[in-house]
């Protein structure tokens, strides 16, 4: 039969597997609120870098 076994799946089933999951999506979320403000920055040209900096941030943000 193809497919994961239960019993292993049941044995993923506990409170800190729940715990790190509530805490890898809030990271995530986090990370993401970030990168939004640090692009709105760059867009609104109101930052003291140079072209060459300003690229080189606004490609890191991208790849992010």
């Amino acid at each position: 039969m193809a497919g994961v076994p239960f019993e292993n799946l049941e044995q993923l089933a506990t409170r800190e597997a729940a715990q790190a999951a509530r805490r890898a999506l809030a990271t995530e979320g986090e990370f993401s609120c970030a990168k939004a403000r640090v692009e709105a920055l760059l867009d609104s040209r109101q930052h003291d870098l140079s072209r060459e900096q300003f690229r080189a941030r606004r490609k890191a943000v991208r790849l992010g």
